[in-house]
């Protein structure tokens, strides 16, 4: 069916990922995004205590032990994600399945950048810095390249999680914000769930030890997904479908609705640039395709 199947390092350098337009809403709130933290916390806690236990007594684990403990650990898997290369630069992949782990996986390292920026311990302003380039890959000035965000979402989540993850203080000051009346109260339930899930995170990394985030942050980068890649947009249509289409709940039947408009949409373009290349490549005149436009459905989707 043209797809490669390997576990990859989940934060490589350079990688980014975009949610493509029918991917459905965010759907995990606060107790999921927490179990989800809890899940990759236990090592790390247990970690934590061995280091802890083989230190001097009252004394903090070593931060050699801290930084070298990760790689004595077996990778952890982040389950699977699928994704097709971006059509427009390398490095760039659209994310096919796997939305719901990758964004609370970005308020991880958020709120980890929060704990280090609160903290006045030696170092962390440092591992401040590094968490916000797990969710922002920092400009290149030699290269002329702007500081860009390693994962895009879709565009009716975009202001809210820019907000969230982007902005350094962000955590706080948008759930203080919307707590206080200040800002209002999202409007969505995608983007009422990304705040409930990052409140969720945030609280619960905040009540730990100081050496867990520290440990938590040198574990994370090591972790994989098991990653299945499709050649190109039209087999990840076929995958996403298969996915969520036959026989699953994943998706309601308005998300799968909107979902089957906009990939019929892409399909359909994608036939047109064909169909024009083919004329081109035989010494014909290529006809421009038609101009498209958009699905009626898409802003009505974007108030929802």
């Amino acid at each position: 069916m043209g797809v490669r199947r390997w576990a990859p390092q989940l934060f490589a350098e350079g990688v980014r990922y975009v949610l493509p337009r029918y991917q459905r809403n965010y759907s995990w709130g606060g107790d999921t995004a927490a179990q989800f933290l809890a899940s990759i916390l236990s090592p790390v806690k247990a970690g934590v205590e061995e280091l802890s236990a083989a230190a001097a007594p009252g004394g903090a684990p070593p931060k050699e032990t801290i930084r070298d403990w990760p790689a004595t650990q077996d990778a952890a898997s982040m389950g699977f994600l699928v994704r097709f290369r971006g059509p427009t630069e390398d490095g760039l992949f659209g994310v096919v399945d796997g939305q719901q782990r990758r964004i609370p996986l970005s308020f991880i390292f958020a709120a980890l950048r929060e704990c280090f920026d609160a903290s006045d311990g030696p170092g962390d302003d440092g591992c401040a810095a590094e968490m916000h380039d797990r969710i922002e890959q920092r400009a290149q000035v030699s290269r002329g390249l702007d500081a860009v965000p390693r994962l895009t979402v879709r565009e009716a989540d975009a202001e809210l999680f820019a907000a969230l993850c982007l902005t350094r203080g962000g955590m706080q000051a948008t759930a203080a914000g919307v707590a206080d009346g200040r800002l209002a109260a999202p409007a969505s339930q995608s983007r009422a769930r990304m705040l409930a899930a990052q409140t969720a995170v945030f609280a619960a990394l905040k009540e730990e030890p100081r050496d867990v985030p520290r440990l938590l942050a040198s574990y994370l980068p090591e972790c994989h997904y098991g990653l299945m890649l499709a050649v190109d947009q039209r087999t990840a249509h076929k995958l996403f479908g298969s996915l969520n289409f036959q026989g699953s709940v994943q998706l309601e039947p308005l998300d799968r609705f909107r979902s089957a408009v906009i990939i019929a949409d892409e399909e359909r373009r994608i036939g047109e640039r064909k169909a024009a290349g083919k004329a081109a490549a035989v010494g014909g005149e290529a006809v421009p395709a038609a101009a498209s436009t958009e699905s009626k459905l898409e802003p009505a989707w974007g108030r929802l």
